[in-house]
């Protein structure tokens, strides 16, 4: 699914600029790649961060962040089609 919308954005882009040159279609690709490369990156370090405080919570915040999960789960599924 996921490679499947990569491919969807990238038709996008090319179909959104048709008066730019190969070359500055490849430049340009490559520039979106490593901005979500660099974004990839950041995600991943800032979950690690989260995953970590995450396990270092007491159990009276660990079970209140679980209710919140839980509670805004259900939110999102009421207000979903």
């Amino acid at each position: 699914m996921s490679l499947t919308l990569i491919h969807r954005m990238i038709q996008w882009f090319s179909g959104a600029a048709p008066h730019l040159s190969a070359l500055s279609s490849t430049l340009a690709m490559i520039g979106l790649g490593i901005l979500l490369a660099i974004g990839i990156g950041y995600a991943v370090v800032y979950l690690k961060r989260a995953f970590r405080a995450f396990l270092d919570m007491p159990v009276k915040k660990f079970v209140a962040t679980l209710a919140l999960t839980g509670v805004v789960l259900i939110v999102i599924a009421i207000v979903l089609p």
